[in-house]
C-alpha cells in the first residue's frame, strides 16, 4: 500500500484506476451471449508507463477473463503496446479492485523488470503515421 500511495503522489494524473462494471454486473455479463460482450474492458489501472486491463474476450465460443499488460516507451506517449496477456479464472472477478490490480501489476513489473517511469525494453522501429520520406 505504501508503494501504491507513493506512486500516486509521484505520478499524479499518470496514475489512474477505472472500473466500468460492478461485480454483480460482471457475473451477469459472463452468463450472456459471448458475442454480445466480447472484448469488454472491465477495469483499467494505469501507473505511468504500465497499464493493466481486465478484459472479457471469447475463446472457443465461451467468455474468458484475462489481464492485458500494456506498456509505452515514454510516460507522455499516447500509444500503448500490448506486452503480455495473463489468464485468470472467474473467481478473480472479485479481485478487480484497485489494490488487487496494483499488487498483480507490481509483481509482474518486478518479475519482468519493467518500470513505471522509464522505458527499459528495446524500442523497435515500427510503422509511422504519415508519408514515407
Amino acid at each position: 500500500m505504501r508503494k501504491r500511495n507513493s506512486l500516486k503522489k509521484q505520478l499524479g494524473e499518470n496514475y489512474n484506476y477505472e472500473k466500468s462494471h460492478g461485480t454483480k454486473e460482471i457475473f451477469k455479463l459472463l452468463n450472456r451471449c459471448p458475442t454480445a460482450v466480447r472484448d469488454t474492458i472491465l477495469a483499467t489501472l494505469t501507473v505511468g508507463c504500465l497499464r493493466l486491463d481486465a478484459v472479457l474476450f471469447v475463446v472457443a465460443g465461451k467468455l474468458q477473463l484475462c489481464y492485458e499488460v500494456l506498456v509505452k516507451d515514454h510516460i507522455d506517449s499516447p500509444n500503448w503496446v500490448c506486452y503480455d496477456n495473463i489468464s485468470m479464472d472467474r473467481s478473480r472477478v472479485t479481485k478487480l479492485y484497485e489494490s488487487a490490480m496494483f499488487e498483480l501489476l507490481d509483481n509482474y513489473a518486478e518479475q519482468h523488470r519493467l518500470s513505471y517511469t522509464e522505458c527499459n525494453f528495446e524500442i523497435l522501429d515500427g510503422k509511422s503515421e504519415g508519408k514515407p520520406e
